[in-house]
């Protein structure tokens, strides 16, 4: 199954890292779930 990943910054009170950890949550899921992510990384 195919996916989509979309990290975004939701306040201006985030760490500079927060895009980076949704990222890798985001890909941590998809590969437990044998989902096929695309990827969309804004800042």
């Amino acid at each position: 199954m195919k996916a989509a990943v979309y990290c975004r910054y939701s306040t201006d009170k985030q760490r500079e890292t927060s895009i980076e950890d949704q990222h890798r949550n985001c890909e941590r899921f998809a590969q437990r779930e044998a989902l096929a992510a695309r990827h969309s990384l804004r800042r």
